[in-house]
């Protein structure tokens, strides 16, 4: 059984000019049929029009019952007048209302007929060729195109096989397009095919163009593109083709076939994926960010696995320790903040090995500099295992010759101590200098809280040739005291033979030294 309420009316005049042809007297008529028990009519019925000057009663002013029309889904379209002419004289005033009777009995309430159906009597219509509207326009409802579906409360709908039935929804145009939910809009796009459209299925959800795009869940959005999803709530993607914006203020902006998930974040690239929550990939391609609050900032096949890693760009590094961050080629910092930097040496990983870990693979070398004109600093050449200094004459001054005996005597006043850090193991131990000992007594460096590699080096050279020159002394004393003794036994030899002859004896060693010695120094002193 019908009911007794029409639930949408809509009236529209069709104001048809053709050159100085007259514009037919037709008004195009939409209708929403529901039956008793509030469900969408599928029948066929006849249908009774009939325009009445009062909202209940009145008196008749035209009438015209069309058979065989076609309901489905609830919604009709008749066109009144088709059968029984509708003449200029029914709107000579203003208090008209239609009333539909279906098998005898009329529906209620009456529809009041707005101004359009008064423009059949407006002449100059038939000639008009565009115009301007001087005043507001307002209207409950806008179906515009063919084949529409307008059923939202104040929905508005244009373009062709369109869909507005979500309360205050709004397509408008292109094909194939929906907004189903309220406040939902679609602006536009679609295709020729029904898998071409582009959906709004969420409360206040946007698509605004392109095709296959679907904007499913509460404010989602949808900025263009091709085959995009903003799945849930708050979801953006902007542009680009094949994205997903899933679960939470997630966003995909442009690129193809990007995922962001969490209130993740991924900004162009490709096949790019943010899935941990709140992470962000910046472009490039086969990238991941899948621990929470991580990012990879471009480059390729790069991962971000751990709480708040980081990969700022770079080919197959990965960050999997928690704050860790590795760049370069095929860097991977697994520790807890490591950070790994890898040159492009390829065919394996170059990994941390403990937590806090700074770790560098270099093999074109390392530099580093202390001034802007990088004329200070240290190196570490490729394929050394120790670091050079600068010390290019050029670059230095205030030269002058160190006593090489202060040194020596400074030196021998440094206590040396064997000691171990307090940072590290008891067990590892190390011999050396106080800080500020060695400053209290060479006055070198910056202060008594460090010791530089270059002023010990400089210290042990100085002592070293202190050591030599030393060394040549003692090596001529040496040499004197061989030739003085050397000289004694001639002379013992000398003296026993005088004695010898003289009939006296051998002077014993002992004695003939004591005598030759003062018999040198006797002669030494004369």
């Amino acid at each position: 059984m019908l009911t007794k309420r029409l639930i949408r009316v809509i009236a529209v005049l069709l104001i048809l000019a053709a050159g100085a042809a007259a514009s037919p007297q037709l008004i195009d008529y939409q209708g929403f049929l529901k039956n008793t028990g509030g469900n969408p009519v599928t029948d066929t019925v006849s249908i009774t029009f009939t325009i009445y000057t009062a909202s209940t009663g009145g008196t008749s002013k035209w009438s015209e019952a069309q058979n065989n029309v076609s309901v489905v889904g609830g919604l009709f379209n008749v066109t009144l007048g088709s059968s029984t002419a509708i003449p200029d004289t029914v709107f000579n005033q203003s208090d008209r209302w239609l009333a539909v009777s279906i098998g005898g009995s009329e529906l209620s309430p009456r529809t009041r007929i707005a101004a359009s159906a008064y423009a059949m009597r407006v002449n100059t219509v038939d000639r008009a060729s565009g115009g301007v509207v001087a005043g507001a326009l307002t209207a409950s409802q806008g179906n515009f195109g063919a084949n529409n579906s307008n059923y939202g409360t104040q929905s508005f709908v244009a373009g062709d096989h369109c869909e507005a039935s979500g309360e205050y929804s709004s397509v408008g145009g292109g094909r194939y397009n929906s907004a189903t939910s309220p406040y939902s809009v679609v602006c536009g796009g679609g295709g020729p095919n029904l898998a071409d459209s582009n959906r709004a299925y969420g409360d206040y959800s946007v698509v605004c163009g392109g095709r296959r795009n679907i904007a499913r869940s509460h404010g989602a959005f949808v900025g263009a593109g091709w085959a995009n999803m903003a799945y849930w709530i708050g979801d953006v993607v902007v542009g680009g083709d094949s994205n997903w914006a899933d679960t939470w203020n997630s966003v995909v902006v442009g690129g193809h076939a990007n995922y962001s998930y969490l209130g993740s974040s991924v900004l162009g690239g490709r096949y790019d994926s943010a899935k941990g929550g709140y992470s962000v990939v910046v472009g490039g391609s086969w990238n991941k960010a899948s621990g929470d609050n991580s990012a990879v900032g471009g480059g390729s096949a790069c991962r971000a696995t751990a709480q708040y890693a980081t990969v700022p760009g770079g080919y197959g590094n990965q960050a999997n320790g928690q704050a860790s961050f590795a760049i370069g080629d095929h860097a991977q910092a697994n520790h807890r903040s490591s950070f790994v930097w890898c040159d492009s040496t390829t065919g394996s990983f170059f990994s941390s090995t403990a937590d806090d870990q700074f770790s560098v693979r270099s093999s074109g070398g390392v530099r580093f500099f202390t001034n802007k004109t990088a004329t200070a600093g240290v190196t570490l050449a490729a394929g050394a295992s120790a670091w050079q200094s600068v010390s290019d004459s050029t670059l230095k001054q205030n030269i002058r010759v160190v006593d090489g005996a202060t040194i020596m005597s400074n030196l021998m006043r440094l206590p040396i101590k064997q000691w171990s850090y307090k940072a590290q193991s008891p067990d590892i131990e190390h011999i050396g200098p106080m800080a500020q000992d060695f400053y209290a007594i060479f006055k070198l460096g910056d202060d008594d809280k460090t010791i530089s590699t270059i002023d010990p080096a400089g210290i042990a050279l100085a002592a070293i040739q202190e050591l030599y020159r030393a060394q040549q002394r003692l090596q001529q004393k040496t040499a004197e005291i061989d030739n003085l003794k050397t000289e004694l036994a001639e002379l013992r030899s000398a003296v026993n033979r005088i004695l010898a002859a003289r009939g006296n004896g051998v002077i014993r060693g002992d004695l003939a030294l004591t005598q030759t010695s003062k018999t040198v120094r006797s002669v030494n002193g004369r």
